[in-house]
């Protein structure tokens, strides 16, 4: 099937001009901020030249693939918005299950079911068929338009963190906005994409409302937006982030107080606190977010293992089905999943031109990881990254996420996807790791946590 044509190209060519238009507008509007003069075109040139790339791979290269299944299925609603707005509105606003008689009706142009009857995979096709009512049911500009609105929630992390870790503009670069998987995969016509953004916006709005205390209202609104979104989306993101978020309050809380003794009668009471916590919401993830048609989470866990070591690009945690009987039996491979999401594929698994990509990149964080680990002799290590809290709280965070989606799929192309709403963070805390181990004297990183100036305040974006 030919979902790429010659109207695309010429449709992307206006768009990206009127892109180009636009942020050199920006920028020079802009002028006195060094961050947005010398990285926002950068990052969002960047971004167009990764959706540009992915669309060659799927179209021409592999030929197919989820994207097409987005796209096609929100081609339905815009043909659909045009020759009936009610039912379009219905589809677009309401959930699916209100909605069966007009789902079951409709002549959908995706034939994979799985694309408008699940509520996460539907999400993105509503977002592609509302773009494509501007782009002419067109493909191209359309995965340009889902990169752009990926950048938006991840230029808000580059400029935050910026503030946050004064002078470290190049590693957050590096983290944000040239990662090579960030660039390629995280701006597709997908979930993606859409993760990803959501996923960094609902870090900056988090942090900006219980650390730095600033534009309550505003954040409070971007929070509650990227969470609905990523609850739809991939749930298990947010329930990932919220357990160190807590941890990064509660730690950020317990530095402002002065009095040693109080801290001291404060720091096992907010302990006993979040593990509670804890213990709640892990009854409450288990009982209505992580079970999707399945009764246990073992089974489901086991069960997409299955699927997936069928297809290629397999990799096998050594998990036997006969031996595990409850969650805590999955345990002991948690380590392993980890290991698997942080540094895997290996260089010699690499089997086509993408999984060679990711295990280049693995190599790199293999080889930064070693020298954190030489410089800091394991001790200074864990102690630059416990004395911060935000540090802490996106490492704890990193791990969490790779080991519940390590453990959930075995095959390196669906992992080096589902991978992408940490890996920014994990980069960000391996780079400034090594950044403050490098110095002579490690310094409490917490020392770098400083109050933007007043210039910084009125050209953030």
């Amino acid at each position: 099937m030919n979902f790429v044509t010659g109207l695309d190209w010429i449709v992307a060519l206006l768009l990206i001009v009127m892109v180009a238009i636009w942020a050199q507008s920006f920028v020079n509007k802009n002028k006195e901020d060094l961050l947005i003069k010398k990285y926002f075109r950068k990052g969002l040139y960047l971004k167009i030249f990764g959706s540009i790339a992915f669309t060659i791979y799927h179209a021409y290269v592999y030929g197919g693939g989820d994207t097409f299944g987005y796209f096609m299925t929100g081609q339905t609603l815009t043909k659909m918005f045009f020759n009936s707005p009610i039912d379009y509105f219905s589809l677009t606003f309401s959930s699916l299950a209100s909605q069966q008689p007009l789902v079951t009706q409709t002549n959908w142009l995706w034939p994979d079911a799985i694309m408008w009857l699940s509520e996460a995979n539907f999400f993105s096709a509503r977002v592609a068929g509302f773009i494509q009512i501007f782009t002419f049911q067109t493909y191209v500009p359309t995965c340009i338009i889902f990169s752009l609105l990926s950048y938006w929630g991840i230029w808000k992390c580059f400029r935050f963190f910026n503030r946050f870790f004064p002078n470290t503009d190049k590693l957050m670069a590096i983290s944000f906005l040239y990662f090579p998987t960030l660039v390629f995969w995280g701006s597709g016509l997908g979930k993606d994409s859409v993760s990803l953004g959501a996923k960094c916006g609902l870090v900056v709005c988090a942090l900006q409302i219980f650390i730095y205390k600033e534009k309550i209202l505003k954040n409070i609104t971007g929070f509650m937006m990227c969470l609905f979104i990523l609850f739809i989306v991939k749930a298990y993101i947010p329930i990932a982030f919220l357990m160190p978020l807590a941890l990064a309050i509660a730690f950020s809380y317990i530095g402002s107080i002065k009095s040693g003794f109080a801290k001291v009668i404060i720091f096992p009471i907010v302990i006993i606190f979040i593990l509670g916590f804890a213990y709640v919401l892990n009854d409450y993830v288990q009982a209505n977010i992580l079970q999707n048609g399945l009764s246990d989470v073992t089974e489901r866990i086991l069960s997409t293992n299955k699927n997936l070591q069928e297809a290629g690009s397999a990799f096998d945690l050594g998990i036997n089905p006969n031996n595990i009987n409850a969650l805590s039996d999955m345990a002991p491979f948690f380590p392993k999943a980890v290991i698997a999401t942080w540094y895997r594929p290996w260089i010699w698994e690499a089997r086509n031109p993408a999984m060679l990509l990711s295990a280049i990149e693995g190599s790199f964080l293999t080889l930064l990881t070693l020298l954190i680990c030489f410089k800091g002799f394991f001790v200074k290590t864990i102690y630059t990254i416990l004395s911060n809290a935000i540090l802490l709280s996106l490492f704890l965070y990193a791990a969490i996420f790779s080991g519940l989606i390590g453990l959930s799929t075995s095959n390196f192309g669906t992992l080096v996807r589902y991978k992408l709403p940490m890996l920014p963070f994990l980069v960000m805390v391996l780079l400034l790791t090594n950044r403050f181990l490098s110095k002579k004297k490690v310094k409490n990183a917490s020392s770098e946590n400083i109050k933007p100036t007043q210039l910084e305040l009125q050209t953030a974006v």
